[in-house]
């Protein structure tokens, strides 16, 4: 037998198993960082979404998508110069009726400092950040209300939500940090613009991974409460697994083929009561191949339902774009906008080299530390 047939076997193997201990077993669920598994037991809830019963309101609903991309520009051990780019992309009646766009540079540096507490510690390294906004650009003034705040993102090297084992937080992890920041304050500007059963869908989970991070959710959930304005982050990807250490992705799909629902949710209706970030489930076209992880904020639990009927229902009427059923188009538009691909990046790494000229080779030394494998890759 071909090895990569045996492979197959095991594969196959595997996924029968999951798909019989998890459809005979409510299992709860956990992705190693956030323990479900404490505090969450997995009932199978579906839900159709039926868009005939759509209410009448939502022919005057606003929903903003909001998404953002980084790019490194330069990278070295104690310097990353990084490229920041947020999209808002606000639609009505499936007609995008705004389109807001922001762009930064953040440089991020080693800076040794004296810290009594850290007197214990092998070294006092922190990372600092230093701002700088495109001359061009005539959106300033409003680039800079979605700018994180300087001291949030002074992060010592060994911070526990950066490390990586026993390993020093990397530098370019600052880069990722402040661009989630960044767009968490453009959902806080866009909200403002909002009115009350309007949504707001990030690109992103709404946990909280990093310090500092929850400052600006708080911030940005004060608001939607007082709007009373649906806020609702979707994940592409998941790695949350049952009790039993099966794909949860994996489980629903087994599980979904039993029901006859072209448009379907999971979620656990006996937890609602209990968090303040309800997660669900969602397969938006009867063609598509995905399931995805929505969260919403859950202010207000007896409108939860309600809420979710809303979010849901608009969702399936915008995620029929031939590219990616099952997929908001709004999504894929915000990411048209906010992605910086590997041309752009290598343009930019170009000019930034043009115009310093001699002096680039002063950084181009300190760079040398970390591209050896690049030169390689090329083969």
């Amino acid at each position: 037998m071909n090895v990569f047939q045996d492979i197959m076997n095991k594969i196959i193997e595997r996924q029968t198993i999951a798909d019989n201990d998890d459809n005979n077993d409510n299992s709860n669920i956990d992705n190693n960082r956030i323990k479900l598994e404490d505090f969450y037991e997995i009932t199978l809830i579906t839900e159709e979404i039926d868009e005939n019963k759509k209410e009448d309101i939502s022919k005057k609903r606003k929903i903003a998508y909001i998404d953002g991309g980084n790019a490194e520009i330069i990278r070295s051990a104690d310097i990353s110069l990084q490229f920041i780019r947020l999209c808002g992309v606000i639609i009505r009646e499936n007609k995008t009726i705004k389109i807001i766009k922001y762009e930064y540079y953040v440089l991020i540096t080693t800076n040794h400092q004296k810290d009594n507490e850290m007197n214990n510690k092998k070294d006092n390294i922190y990372y600092d950040v230093e701002f700088h906004l495109n001359e061009n650009n005539k959106n300033n003034n409003d680039t800079k209300n979605i700018l994180p705040r300087k001291e949030h993102l002074h992060y010592h090297s060994f911070d526990k939500t950066i490390i990586s084992g026993n390993e020093r937080g990397e530098i370019s992890k600052i880069g990722e940090i402040c661009r989630k920041f960044s767009e968490i304050l453009l959902a806080r500007d866009i909200a403002l613009q909002l009115e009350q059963n309007d949504i707001i869908i990030l690109d992103n989970s709404l946990e909280t991974y990093y310090t500092n991070e929850q400052l600006y959710w708080n911030e940005l959930f004060e608001i939607i409460k007082k709007k009373e304005i649906i806020l609702a982050g979707l994940t592409k990807t998941t790695t949350l697994l049952t009790k039993r250490g099966h794909s949860i992705i994996s489980v629903l799909h087994a599980m979904s083929k039993k029901i006859d629902y072209n448009c379907w949710c999971y979620y656990q209706k006996e937890c609602a009561k209990q968090n303040t970030i309800q997660m669900l489930f969602v397969k938006l076209h009867l063609l598509s191949q995905y399931i995805f992880r929505i969260e919403v904020y859950n202010y207000l639990e007896t409108n939860l339902e309600s809420n979710l009927r809303i979010l849901l229902s608009e969702l399936v009427s915008q995620s029929k774009d031939a590219f990616f059923p099952g997929y908001p188009y709004g999504l894929v538009q915000a990411d048209n906008f906010a992605r910086i691909s590997n041309k752009e990046k290598e343009q930019l790494h170009l000019q930034f080299r043009i115009i310093n000229g001699k002096n680039f080779n002063l950084i181009n030394e300190s760079t040398s530390a970390l591209n050896a494998h690049g030169i390689l890759d090329r083969k």
